[in-house]
């Protein structure tokens, strides 16, 4: 773990446990349609953090949203579609308790013990992610670390004409997944620390060597983020370009074309890819065939269908839920929140509502809890 002051070194570690729990939503046991280790983070945070008291600010602002989905649920019950789940109801409470709990915990912490925490849990996924990578590549031998605990495959290799080829996932079901948590904890370290260091450079690394469109983008959009915003020295993005060419050198060698194949035909046909019609377009559709009043306000919080999933993704969730103008009072209520920080800075945070995490996700309101943080004591 890294070093810290000997009076935070007990609730880093406890700090630091509470964050891996929460990251890990992919071990989600469907027999009690629950993933627990976030809860049980969110709890570390509780027991941690029990005598801390929550700001005006963040309790006025956490009754405004309390009020906003209690709104949303009475609308959900008018416009029932299929059923009315229960817990992604109860998922958006907690995450509004999580935030409140995390937040007050963290209040008081310098920027030397939030990067540490960032930094251990990064490490964590990182080691994880390494041995999955290198057993398969060096020894042949497969890791899944979800199957034996939740009884679920990870979604490990690309299907289709290209074989042989494994997308590590790390502690994740997809390899997409393990790009959105690990970018996130990443770019919270960049934001925070306003540089990148060793931690998330190899983060960086690990998101690409996951071949998902998703991994690739994300690290290329989070050093694009640093280089041009933060750092404004050009030389980082070209380090980063040629330890890129080197690895995609040696992969390439390995693989032959199968890596460019792979690649080239992921990019080139976006459209098509099931993921992404999956995660955004499927959604869209149907709620285009809904009335003018649910795509202005959406169908309710757990209001769902047999027909398609409406939680693809945290953009999907949110708009399903709260239709155009509940999606737009929920962020504009997060942007004016943390004092209107610089837009670009709000806009990387919003990008993670591109990826599974919504704002059932105990996760999402740590990654705000930080933002909120780090805007706030630059105010």
């Amino acid at each position: 773990m890294i070093s810290t002051t000997k009076n935070n070194s007990y609730s880093l570690i406890l700090a630091s446990v509470a964050l891996f729990l929460i990251t890990l939503q992919s071990f989600y046991f469907y027999n009690i349609n629950l993933a627990p280790f976030p809860i049980m983070g969110g709890l570390v945070f509780l027991f941690i953090g029990r005598k801390a008291s929550p700001s005006k600010d963040v309790l006025n602002f956490i009754g405004i949203l309390v009020f906003f989905f209690v709104f949303s649920i009475i609308w959900s019950n008018l416009n029932k579609l299929d059923y009315i789940y229960v817990n992604s109801i109860i998922g958006a409470f907690l995450g509004l308790f999580f935030f409140i709990i995390i937040e007050k915990y963290l209040h008081d912490f310098d920027k030397i013990f939030i990067t540490n925490l960032l930094k251990n849990v990064i490490l964590l996924h990182i080691v994880f992610f390494s041995i999955q990578f290198l057993s398969y590549y060096i020894a042949g031998n497969l890791i899944d670390y979800l199957l034996p605990i939740t009884g679920e495959e990870s979604r490990l290799f690309f299907g289709g004409a290209i074989t042989g080829l494994v997308r590590c996932t790390g502690l994740f079901n997809e390899p997409a997944t393990y790009s959105y948590y690990l970018g996130g904890l990443v770019f919270l370290s960049v934001f925070v620390q306003k540089k990148i260091d060793i931690y998330s450079a190899i983060g960086l690394i690990t998101l690409a060597l996951t071949l998902s469109i998703s991994g690739i983008l994300l690290s290329t959009l989070i050093l694009a983020y640093y280089t041009f915003y933060i750092s404004k020295k050009f030389k980082y993005l070209l380090i980063f370009i040629i330890i890129a060419f080197l690895i995609l050198s040696i992969l390439v060698i390995f693989f032959e074309d199968t890596i460019y194949m792979y690649v080239f035909d992921r990019f080139s046909n976006i459209s098509d890819d099931n993921s992404t019609n999956i995660r955004f377009f499927d959604s869209f559709e149907f709620l285009k065939t809904k009335n003018a009043l649910v795509q202005l306000f959406g169908l309710g919080i757990g209001n769902y269908t047999n027909e398609t999933s409406l939680t693809t993704s945290g953009i999907v969730s949110l708009i399903s839920s709260f239709g155009i103008i509940g999606y737009i009072f929920f962020i504009s209520s997060l942007y004016f929140f943390t004092q209107r920080n610089r837009l670009i800075n709000f806009m990387m945070f919003n990008i993670f509502l591109l990826s599974t995490i919504t704002i059932q996700a105990p996760f999402f309101w740590f990654l705000f809890s930080i933002y909120y943080k780090n805007a706030k004591s630059n105010v």
